[in-house]
């Protein structure tokens, strides 16, 4: 049996606890706002990008509509982001919808170790298809790596009821949708994820 633990301390992350109505859940599934440090992109040029044989990744490099970011602010703000939290008794998880539906931070509870790199900050590398793109965690990439909406907002809704998060978009390109979700399930330290139509284990 694991070890029970209230908090979850991870170096940079303020997390914040369950909800009361959560509080003897063994899947707990909600949203709360966490403040992370954040260097964000600068404005793009007016002007539209009309990119084109630029070797990127199997893709052409187009980039229009969307606005290419070419440059990233030097010094971060406090910004506030939401966030799907998901927790069992093993493992605690930070999804970002607002930055492609990311999984930003998972932990085993049981030591505090993270699982992937955890990130504290958010700081964009121009390796995006249309400039910014994070290091660190799990980044959900299609229909090409680094997809072009890596950094942009997703819809989203919590299933209370199985401990899932689903995150979903449109491409800007094709207007094809896509959806994820991650799910916890009790007594398992097992992180799911799956398409919407595939369904979940």
């Amino acid at each position: 049996m694991p070890t029970e633990r209230d908090d979850v301390l991870v170096p940079g992350f303020d997390l914040p606890p369950r909800p009361a109505h959560l509080a003897d859940a063994e899947v707990a599934a909600w949203s709360a706002p966490i403040v992370l440090p954040t260097y964000r992109p600068t404005e793009p040029d007016r002007y539209p990008a009309y990119l084109d044989r630029r070797v990127y990744q199997g893709s052409s490099g187009r980039v229009f509509p969307l606005p290419f970011h070419d440059r990233i602010s030097e010094s971060p703000i406090d910004q506030s982001w939401t966030g799907l939290h998901l927790e069992n008794a093993y493992v605690r998880l930070l999804v970002l919808p607002e930055l492609g539906g990311r999984i930003q931070l998972a932990v085993d509870k049981r030591t505090g170790y993270p699982l992937f790199y955890a990130n504290p900050v958010i700081k964009p590398a121009l390796v995006g298809l249309a400039g910014p793109w994070l290091a660190g965690g799990v980044e959900f990439n299609w229909p090409q790596h680094h997809r072009p909406a890596t950094y942009l907002p997703m819809a989203w809704e919590i299933d209370e009821s199985d401990g899932t998060v689903w995150c979903s978009d449109h491409d800007p390109f094709a207007r094809m949708k896509g959806m994820h979700g991650v799910r916890l399930t009790a007594s398992s330290t097992v992180i799911a994820t799956a398409p919407a139509d595939t369904g979940m284990p």
